[in-house]
């Protein structure tokens, strides 16, 4: 007990001796503050559809002017994007349910994003739309009663194509800016990948099976549509190529499953023990242990190798979609040139004088088929188009 109390007054005498603030600041009213707390996270949900929006405007024409190059990932879309409070919390992160509540969402379905040049777009769907009905099903704000709808719509589709018959349009109802919307809408064939904007920070992209992901950081820093368009075409030609599950493959095949952990817990090591003094002998900024590592990953995976062919298919993709190529390679080189890293070594990417040259060369590839009215096909296209 005793021990107990001399502890409670060393605490007290060690709070007493904090330094504090000197001056006297207004008192901030908490309604004052809760409004504007709801005013900022309101900005930053916005700024998050925004951007959104913006990638779903540019990724649409890309799907659908290269679903036939997307062979067996196609699927039919009308462009809408439905959602909830749910899916803004899972589109920005850090959200509490009541937080989204105050901004003013709820878990009624609403439209939360709709692709520019999309059958829904051109019809005047606008977000913030609420769904009444879609074909025969009332929606009512029901996830679930939306599923159901849209899923009787594919399976009706897919009778009418085995058949030969064209399905009917998809008949929707909204209630949009205080009135009653109604569309019947015929949807899109378009490479089946998700386009997401994800909020983080780096200048980069990547993809995966049957999803691409845009970072914040490379929307911001891609002023220019075009630019970021290609940049969606990079990573829907790692898509496109199958890379995800040729690496997989390739993972297993080389061993690398067996020999990578250890090799790069060995390159920590030298980096962290030597580094720095190899770094500097040689001149270069990549430490050594992860050159190796790079090289060999490089060698064992074929990762520049996939990055090459992603790069080439983006000329085409570009091309189809109605993208202007000019100046195509000086877009890579200035995403390249974030590090001077980039100019040598063992990458995962080109260096920046191949990356360069080779799309300088694929672009004029495909300028000539335009010229000559050939179809804009890759060269050594292994898979079936549609006919």
């Amino acid at each position: 007990m005793h021990g107990r109390r001399t502890a409670l007054a060393f605490c007290a005498l060690a709070l007493s001796a904090c330094a504090t603030a000197v001056t006297e600041f207004p008192d901030v009213a908490s309604v004052d503050l809760s409004q504007e707390t709801v005013e900022i996270q309101s900005d930053i949900v916005e700024a998050t559809l925004e951007q959104k929006a913006r990638i779903d405007r540019l990724a649409w024409p890309l799907l659908v002017a290269n679903a036939e190059l997307c062979h067996e990932r196609q699927r039919q879309a009308y462009g809408i994007t439905f959602g909830n409070d749910d899916t803004i919390r899972a589109l920005v992160d850090g959200l509490t349910p009541e937080q989204v509540s105050a901004i003013g969402y709820d878990a009624s379905l609403t439209v939360i994003a709709v692709s520019g040049g999309s059958p829904a777009a051109e019809a005047g769907v606008e977000r913030r739309a609420v769904p009444i009905r879609v074909g025969e099903t009332v929606i009512g704000g029901d996830p679930g009663a939306l599923e159901d709808a849209l899923r009787k719509d594919r399976n009706a589709r897919a009778v009418a194509k085995k058949t030969g018959l064209i399905a009917n349009p998809l008949a929707m109802v909204f209630e949009q800016n205080g009135e009653r919307l109604e569309v019947a809408l015929q949807p899109d064939a378009i490479c089946d990948v998700q386009v997401r904007s994800v909020g983080t920070d780096t200048v980069n992209a990547s993809a995966g099976r049957s999803v691409i992901n845009i970072n914040r950081g490379i929307s911001n820093y891609l002023t220019s549509d075009r630019d970021l368009s290609i940049v969606i075409a990079h990573e829907l030609g790692h898509v496109a190529g199958g890379h995800v599950g040729k690496l997989t493959r390739n993972h297993w095949v080389s061993g690398r499953f067996a020999w990578g952990l250890p090799l790069r817990l060995g390159a920590g090591l030298v980096d962290l023990g030597f580094g720095g003094i190899l770094e500097r002998l040689a001149g270069r900024e990549t430490p050594p242990g992860q050159a190796a590592v790079a090289s060999l990953d490089n060698r064992a995976l074929g990762i520049r190798t996939f990055e090459r062919e992603a790069d080439y298919l983006a000329v085409y993709f570009a091309a189809r979609a109605g993208l202007d190529l000019e100046g195509i390679e000086d877009l890579f080189s200035q995403l390249a040139r974030l590090s001077a890293r980039s100019t040598y070594g063992d990458r995962s990417h080109p260096v920046t004088s191949e990356r360069m040259l080779a799309l300088q060369l694929a672009r004029q590839e495909v300028e000539a088929k335009i010229a000559k009215g050939e179809p804009l096909v890759p060269e050594g296209w292994p898979y079936p188009l549609d006919q």
